[in-house]
């Protein structure tokens, strides 16, 4: 609950950073939920104990790996709170820093001259060999 509030708290002070035009949220503002979200992160460390092992091959209780994650990489989590063209929901941030990867895998139905050069809507005018050797006229087709 306590790492939730400072989290919360930071994401309402980026918006009203946002609102005004500034860089990042203000040392003032942003120094107490920071404080408060490294107390949560280092609670939940020590209400959750390491299993000892190999680092690599030794599988965690739930609710360890996070808290390891917040601590270890702290700058990563709270980067929105220093930059605020940095967006504080993942999905949001991620496409800012890795560029969306789009598929460029083949599908049975398209061909590179159907969708490089007809244009959306257009039909295939390759017709593609199916596992059974016939060849499929579209989808639903049953004849060869």
């Amino acid at each position: 609950m306590q790492a939730q509030r400072a989290l919360r708290g930071l994401i309402h002070a980026w918006h009203a950073a946002r609102e005004q035009d500034l860089d990042a949220i203000p040392a003032g503002v942003r120094e107490p939920p920071e404080h408060e979200f490294r107390h949560a992160v280092l609670a939940g460390l020590a209400s959750v104990p390491r299993v000892p092992g190999p680092e690599n091959s030794t599988k965690q209780k739930p609710g360890r790996e996070l808290p390891e994650f917040c601590r270890d990489r702290r700058s990563d989590v709270l980067l929105f709170t220093e930059d605020t063209s940095v967006w504080p929901a993942n999905n949001i941030s991620e496409r800012g820093v890795r560029p969306l990867k789009t598929s460029t895998a083949a599908t049975p139905w398209t061909s590179c001259t159907t969708s490089c050069s007809a244009g959306p809507g257009a039909r295939p005018s390759a017709v593609p060999v199916t596992s059974a050797g016939l060849r499929a006229r579209g989808p639903g087709s049953l004849t060869g």
